[in-house]
């Protein structure tokens, strides 16, 4: 629906000429389909499509750090940086300029059945302590010695990758300096078999300090038997060994709360908002349901919810406008703020800007 300012108005549909009057608020509705002198009435909102695409296009291909307000869109930001003010259960990636929620979580050390073939006390590697000397850590069994560590889940474990955390006074080898691998095997048959498969290697310099590798997100696997491999130290009078090691899940992710600080716009009390976001969803979604958006005039006081509808795809991610009613509404103080719902993964990668109707 479009509207225009007038006291009466004729105008030409598919099914002939509609004639309107004022309906007391000083507006005149038309259908969508109307046109005034042979211009679709809702070429303004294709206009604003155009330019939404273009400035999603050159916000997806720039690093223009744009945060604020483009001509007449105010808010936009391509997160080149982590600048929103709430950002409940979200993680901001700045290697890909987003703001997301993947799911996964720690598996409690108490889960499954620890397996080792080194020294020391194993059940210290799963304790949850991430700060222990070599002392109290699990160790090598000897000097020059690989030690392997992990766990046996009976009937399988899904996980999508690890976390270990080096000894405090040794890190994970017990020499000055050097280049090393961890690696991550599973297996279906026993611990440290014959058909074990390697499913991650990760290179790593050893300073001797307390230094952790987090690999948490690298795949899915489904084994009964996971354990890493810290290698031997290459010098006959030093050995290795490690304070704690956490494998990861899968989990569903979390709902998560996104919003900007207010601005200001220059005129007061407009009508309409339209917002132009990119998302890319990671798994099928329903917008308006499983992502909602809301917008406001006052601050956010009184919250408006919008309507959503896909303006196009740019790459891998989804264009979006979504239309909101401020009308009862009054203030300058322009804000929005996008929830997630049902645990649903989604990657927010822009707000390409809202837009004040008036």
């Amino acid at each position: 629906m479009s509207t225009l300012k007038a006291d009466t108005l004729q105008a030409k549909t598919t099914n002939g000429t509609l004639t309107l009057s004022n309906n007391g608020t000083g507006k005149v509705e038309l259908p969508a389909d109307a046109t005034i002198g042979g211009v679709a009435l809702g070429s303004d909102q294709v206009a604003r499509d155009m330019a939404a695409s273009a400035l999603a296009l050159i916000l997806a291909n720039t690093d223009a750090n744009q945060n604020g307000a483009v001509g007449p869109f105010w808010l936009a930001d391509d997160f080149e940086s982590d600048n929103l003010t709430t950002k409940t259960n979200a993680t901001y990636s700045a290697s890909g300029d987003y703001y997301h929620n993947p799911g996964g979580g720690a598996i409690s050390g108490a889960t499954g059945t620890n397996q080792g073939d080194g020294s020391g006390t194993l059940a210290n590697a799963f304790d949850g302590n991430e700060s222990q000397p070599r002392a109290s850590a699990y160790n090598s069994s000897g000097n020059n010695a690989a030690v392997n560590v992990g766990k046996f889940y009976s009937g399988g474990q899904d996980i999508t990758g690890y976390r270990a955390v080096g000894r405090s006074d040794h890190g994970f080898i017990e020499t000055s300096t050097g280049s090393f691998s961890l690696k991550l095997y599973g297996s279906d048959v026993g611990f440290k078999d014959g058909g074990a498969t390697l499913l991650d290697t990760h290179s790593f310099t050893d300073t001797q300090d307390a230094i952790e590798v987090d690999r948490s997100n690298i795949g899915t696997w489904n084994y009964d038997y996971y354990w890493v491999e810290i290698p031997a130290s290459g010098s006959g009078a030093q050995d290795s060994g490690i304070a704690e090691l956490v494998f990861y899940n899968i989990a569903d992710p979390t709902n998560v709360t996104l919003a900007p600080t207010a601005v200001t716009l220059t005129t007061a009390n407009p009508t309409d908002i339209l917002a132009y976001v990119v998302i890319d969803p990671q798994e099928a979604i329903t917008v308006g349901t499983d992502i909602v958006m809301t917008a406001s005039i006052d601050g956010g006081t009184t919250d408006a919810t919008g309507s959503w509808t896909k303006v196009g795809d740019i790459g891998t991610t989804e264009l979006y406008r979504v239309e909101f009613d401020v009308s009862a509404q009054t203030g300058s103080s322009l804000t929005y703020e996008i929830t997630t719902a049902n645990n649903k993964e989604i990657r927010y990668n822009a707000s390409v800007g809202l837009v004040p109707l008036y």
